[in-house]
């Protein structure tokens, strides 16, 4: 799920959406075609993208279908695209879309890998070579995690004192002697977690584009049911513009 201010993408002065739902409208759009209008814009150097939802007939249907018109304005040139869409969704659907897009945290604790996701990414580009799965960790001291294993090889990896977020009480220090005991004894106080996802998904994860980027939050569900990623990037100084969320599905067993 991906967050961006209306101040991001449009002029105030020129922003008008109106609705019977709190002027919300939602709808299912196909990438593909999303891109080619973007790249298109940006190939003939344009000023300005307008875009617009309207509805149109089409000769293989009568009946009218919902389209996002745009607009692409640079010197002489002007482009339009009109581009198919999905039906407005229901109300119940659009709220649902919401909350999704608006939950700020959705574990109990929080690290950001921000300053050591180059190292990280590193890390789990290698683990592809050994197995499909790896076991990934949080404690609330700080301490991300990873190790994968497969027949007689066993690769681990610990990143200690990342920041945490939110800011809490701090947690009692570990005194185990090595990773997994420090793991272990975080679990134990109920300071730390752990599940096992597919590398190819934290990998993907991981991959998000480096432009802008102040935060990159990761978490461990309370229920074990999935880890978060949220993605905070700045726009011209300002702060939380915009996120993007992901949810990995880990395995079964856990």
């Amino acid at each position: 799920t991906a967050k961006l201010d209306r101040q991001v993408l449009f002029q105030t002065n020129k922003y008008h959406v109106e609705s019977k739902h709190s002027n919300q409208i939602a709808f299912e759009i196909d990438l593909h075609h999303l891109l080619r209008v973007l790249r298109s814009a940006g190939a003939v150097g344009s000023e300005s993208l307008s875009v617009k939802l309207t509805t149109k007939r089409t000769e293989e249907d009568p009946e009218p279908k919902p389209f996002l018109g745009f607009v692409t304005q640079g010197g002489d040139v002007q482009i339009e695209h009109d581009m198919p869409i999905g039906y407005p969704m229901e109300n119940d659907e659009v709220d649902q879309m919401l909350r999704e897009a608006t939950v700020a945290q959705v574990c109990p604790y929080y690290l950001d890998l921000h300053w050591d996701l180059p190292r990280i990414q590193q890390v789990v580009e290698r683990f592809k070579n050994i197995s499909d799965e790896t076991r990934m960790g949080t404690t609330k001291q700080g301490d991300l995690h990873l190790q994968v294993e497969k027949t007689s090889i066993r690769m681990g990896v610990e990143y200690r004192n990342l920041k945490v977020a939110p800011a809490c009480e701090e947690p009692p220090s570990l005194v185990a002697s090595n990773a997994s005991e420090r793991l272990e004894e975080a679990t134990e106080a109920g300071d730390g977690n752990s599940v096992t996802v597919q590398v190819k998904n934290l990998n993907k994860a991981l991959r998000c584009p480096m432009d802008m980027q102040e935060r990159v939050l990761c978490g461990i569900a309370e229920n074990r049911g999935y880890v978060h990623f949220l993605f905070v990037f700045s726009h011209e100084g300002s702060r939380d513009h915009m996120h993007l969320s992901i949810k990995l599905p880990v395995a079964e067993d856990d």
